[in-house]
């Protein structure tokens, strides 16, 4: 059966109301709005998206189970055991809840070590250079912000180490909710209308209303329509002061919609929660350039009643009818999310279920999110759609193509995926915990047989003869405790069941488990802040142990890898969400204020000003996922550059000095703003080509930075697009931000000539006066004074039969005038 579109009722038969707007453009055709989202038999949608997904959870029900009990050991939890006797050793061992939370925190740190700049927007064409900044500041702000990318990502980790693979949904959100406010208002004086009052309340509460008016009959309802297409409703109400006065007041009751959310959101899906086929490769489209792409994605989560009916009354959800949702039955809600995962896993940590409660408000339906391959058009070919089912009654809720609610440059779904540790062409990777469970195992058997067998050696079992003084019956020995007997030597006897050399091999067992568990998770006394075990102390210099950090961040170099590729993909799909629904003059804080006098706060007037493609890099890495190997890195690179070499090579200048310097204090944990000052106000701007700042004009960005050219050759440059026929594409605004912009070099380059002449002036006026240049070399070829003696280089002595030389033959040439 194919759905009837809904009637729109404005277009409706018979003329339609006037309205002054469309009598001034008679030319303006009647509104057509589209209600119903696509025309298609949902009973045949339906049973086909609840078929894939039973089929789905069917496939995959012993790995589901698999995993629970994985989670289990994770949690150290454990079931009864009752051999080799009841009570015997059942000990929980947090060997992979430790090397797990120790690859979390590493990861997790790696990020937010990395911020503000954890991606860095690098645009694919020269076009949009000048837009990388405002990309780069703009998703830094809604990812960790907007959206609490922090612990969104912190979810995704431990679906990342714990599962093998994580999965996250990035759409844009848009979230109205209710408010009220109340006002108090005196009574009105006695000679005023009472109604009349109440109404020049409302008007002066919303003097930019484009109309007022009342919603009864009296007056103490009012509706105001504003300039966003809100209304807002003001009821009025009398009362009493709560005071011994007893006075009445007048009190104002504003319930208006108020936007809580308008941005991208970051779902994170649990591992059964996301439904796919066997054997893909990834969630993606399938198709010749992605071979492993997935047919459909599955993505289940619980709603409440309530949420679907109030979706369903602001016309999101458009294909179900008033009837359907009457007829959702009690016994079609659930009281829990997953009653396979979720009964195992409360059974294990010793919790008991939820009882709905008897008036369903709080029970959940299943709602599955469907990225499928349908034909919506009858043309024969497959399309990339988006479904909204519920699997209980099997009613569609809402059909969308793939690319009308997800937007992208580049058509993909809107699913971010990293692996852990991929297993062949499977999107489902090897997780940490299934690394370490083999081992875990054999680790847990061994110890509870050793401490079985120690408990044995301490409270041994006995044999006693039937026929002597022991009567037959249990015994329960304690330390000091007496049992009398006719003949003890006779008629009680206690085995030696010691079993030493049997302890020790399962100490060593146990040992050499743990070596096991290391080497495969690469986590071992090095990692935890330890110093390894052995006896070679001459290895133990900090060159060695750096390198043996490096040997070691092998694998998790690309872990991390991995796990930023996956975050970069939600980078990217936000990108392309702003593309389409980013508001104008987008206003945000900007996190990392390089400079006390640099504005915190940035504005995207809209959405030319970040359109366009772009890939997003990162810059961490293994050594600086903890802040003592970024010291160190730091440490050990200032001491190269900052060299006397470095020094008078100019491989270093004050600018990248200072700016070394704040890197360093930051690592440190200090404010280095409190202890360093910039050589020049310009020394923490960033590097910018000619070509850059070309291209920030013509998106009408004033150019911001220092010219990495020099300021001679940048102003060449510039002055060569000013010759080029380009030029004429600057409109007259930006022309003059051109003009500007040379003036400001133009100041620039002659204080840097000025700086120029200063220091070469100072250099001269220090041969002149003998000081020597650097390193205390003496001055050659000094000037001579006239009528004096002759000029003496350093070094050499002046002749004594001088007058001047003040030896003998000055005394003798007086004499002799004399």
């Amino acid at each position: 059966m194919i759905d009837e579109p809904m009637q729109d009722p404005m277009a409706a038969e018979g003329p339609l109301p006037e309205n002054p707007i469309e009598a001034a453009m008679p030319d303006v055709p009647r509104p057509r709005r589209r209600l119903r989202s696509v025309t298609i038999d949902r009973r045949k949608v339906a049973e086909r998206v609840v078929k894939f997904y039973q089929d789905g959870l069917e496939a995959r029900a012993e790995d589901r189970q698999r995993r629970i009990q994985r989670y289990a050991k994770f949690r150290m939890w454990t079931e009864e055991k009752n051999w080799p006797w009841v009570g015997s050793s059942n000990m929980g061992l947090p060997d992979m809840l430790e090397k797990s939370l120790r690859v979390q925190d590493t990861l997790h740190n790696a990020v937010m070590a990395s911020r503000p700049g954890v991606f860095n927007a690098k645009a694919a064409s020269d076009a949009n250079k000048g837009k990388e900044d405002v990309v780069t500041k703009l998703l830094d702000y809604q990812v960790f912000v907007e959206a609490n990318g922090e612990k969104q990502i912190g979810t995704l980790i431990d679906s990342y180490v714990n599962d093998g693979c994580f999965a996250a949904l990035t759409t844009w959100v848009k979230e109205r909710r209710d408010v009220c406010e109340r006002m108090e208002y005196p009574l009105p004086p006695e000679n005023e209308d009472f109604f009349q009052y109440l109404s020049g309340i409302v008007q002066n509460e919303f003097p930019q209303a484009l109309d007022i008016y009342p919603d009864d009959e009296e007056g103490w309802e009012w509706c105001v329509d504003l300039d966003n297409d809100e209304k807002v409703r003001v009821s009025f109400y009398t009362e009493e002061d709560d005071t011994d006065a007893g006075e009445s007041r007048v009190l104002a009751v504003t319930k208006k919609a108020v936007v809580t959310h308008d941005g991208p959101v970051i779902i994170p899906f649990d591992y059964d929660d996301v439904i796919t086929p066997p054997g893909v490769s990834n969630l993606q489209i399938p198709g010749p350039a992605n071979p492993g792409g997935s047919p459909h994605v599955i993505l289940r989560s619980y709603p409440t009643l309530d949420e679907i009916r109030h979706l369903a009354a602001t016309g999101y959800y458009d294909l179900v009818t008033k009837e359907e949702l009457d007829a959702l039955k009690p016994e079609m809600l659930k009281p829990s999310n997953d009653h396979i995962k979720k009964e195992a896993l409360d059974k294990l940590q010793g919790q008991s279920q939820w009882k709905m409660p008897s008036d369903n408000a709080h029970g959940t339906l299943t709602r599955l999110l469907v990225f499928d391959r349908y034909d919506l058009d009858g043309d024969g070919l497959a399309e990339d759609v988006v479904f909204w089912v519920l699997e209980e009654p099997r009613i569609v809720l809402r059909a969308r193509h793939l690319t009308e609610v997800f937007p992208a440059k580049v058509p993909r779904r809107p699913l971010a995926e990293a692996t852990f540790i991929p297993a062949g062409d499977r999107r489902e990777g090897v997780s940490l915990l299934e690394m370490q469970e083999g081992v875990h195992d054999v680790q847990k058997m061994l110890f509870d047989i050793t401490v079985d067998s120690g408990t044995l050696g301490a409270m041994p079992i006995f044999f006693y003869r039937m026929s002597g003084a022991v009567k037959p019956e249990n015994l329960q020995l304690f330390p000091g405790m007496g049992v009398p007997v006719g003949d003890p030597g006779r008629d009680v006897m206690f085995p030696n069941i010691a079993n030493t050399n049997g302890l020790s091999m399962m100490l060593n067992l146990i040992t050499m488990a743990g070596n096991w568990g290391d080497r495969a998770t690469v986590i071992g006394d090095f990692q935890l802040g330890r110093v390894p075990s052995g006896s070679s102390s001459a290895l133990r210099t900090s060159g060695a142990m750096s390198m043996l950090q490096a040997q070691g961040d092998a694998r998790p170099e690309r872990i991390l890898r991995r796990l930023f590729n996956g975050i970069g993909q939600i980078y990217a799909n936000i990108h392309d969400l702003n593309c389409a629904f980013l508001p104008r003059n987008k206003q945000f804080r900007i996190s990392g204020v390089k400079r006390p006098d640099e504005d915190p706060y940035l504005t995207v007037e809209g959405r030319e000003k970040i359109d366009g493609i772009y890939e997003f890099e990162f810059e961490a890495n293994a050594f600086n996922t903890s802040k003592a190997m970024l010291q160190q890195s730091l440490m050990q690179y200032a001491q190269m550059i900052l060299s006397p070499i470095g020094i008078q090579s100019g491989l270093v200048k004050p600018d990248g000095m200072y700016t070394l310097m704040r890197d360093l204090g930051k690592a440190l944990g200090l404010s280095p703003d409190k202890y360093v000052t910039a050589p020049n106000p310009e020394a923490s701007l960033p590097l910018i080509t000619a070509e850059d700042a070309i291209t920030q004009m013509l998106e009408s960005i004033m150019p911001y930075g220092r010219p990495q050219e020099g300021t001679q050759g940048h102003i060449e440059k510039l002055a060569q697009f000013y010759q080029d026929d380009a030029f004429g594409q600057l409109n007259e605004k930006q022309v003059q931000m051109f003009g500007e912009y040379i003036r400001q070099l133009g100041e620039r380059l002659q204080q840097e000539q000025m700086q120029a002449m200063m220091a070469q002036a100072a250099a001269q006026f220090q041969q002149q006066m003998g000081g020597g240049g650097p390193g205390g070399a003496p001055t050659q070829n000094a000037p001579q004074v006239p009528g004096g003696p002759p000029p003496v280089n350093g070094g050499e002595l002046m002749d004594e039969t001088l007058p001047t030389a003040g030896g003998g033959g000055g005394q003798d040439m007086q004499m002799a005038a004399e």
